[in-house]
């Protein structure tokens, strides 16, 4: 991570939701998750395409994400859940990735089942490829730059707060000359 104004560089560990301080701020890395490379070929006009699937990293393996996606100017659905390790239902190491598909076409099912990493899926016309599995995290930087002026203000309206009653209970002994 390079530091304003071209700074040297600086090396640190993140992890969930604990931040690191980085030039008077804090950068964070609030979400992680996978994605996956789903590749499509038309077999008639060659035409070529890559869908990126992007999967949030669930709480519990029980609760993997659905994610929908479409191949363009064709018709064709795919609904996809990421299975990152197929020989152990309780890890989230990408071990051995799969996707359990269902792809549909005009509300018509043209194929139910699991695609492993590297494999090929044969739909006619169209051809899915599910080349690679990859991790990503979503990053947030913060600054506290106006903090200081909230806390001004907080104390501000104390102290404004007790002098009026500490005027209302007598303790500030105002005589009525009238």
């Amino acid at each position: 991570v390079f530091g304003g104004g071209g700074g040297a560089p600086q090396k640190f560990s993140l992890t969930y939701n604990k931040p690191a301080g980085l030039d008077g701020g804090k950068l964070f890395m609030s979400e992680t998750g996978y994605t996956a490379a789903l590749y499509y070929r038309d077999v008639i006009t060659g035409e070529t395409g890559k869908n990126l699937l992007l999967f949030e990293l669930p709480a519990k393996k029980s609760k993997l994400e659905t994610v929908d996606s479409m191949i363009p100017k064709t018709g064709i659905k795919i609904t996809s859940i990421l299975t990152p390790d197929t020989s152990d239902k309780d890890s989230f190491e990408l071990n051995s990735p799969s996707l359990r598909l269902k792809v549909t076409s005009g509300g018509a099912t043209m194929f139910e089942g699991g695609l492993p990493q590297g494999a090929e899926l044969d739909l006619g016309r169209h051809t899915l490829f599910f080349e690679k599995v990859e991790n990503w995290a979503d990053l947030i930087y913060v600054t506290d730059k106006g903090v200081g002026l909230v806390y001004a203000g907080f104390a501000g309206v104390t102290f404004s707060v007790f002098a009026l009653m500490w005027i209302a209970l007598g303790g500030g002994k105002v005589k009525n000359t009238g």
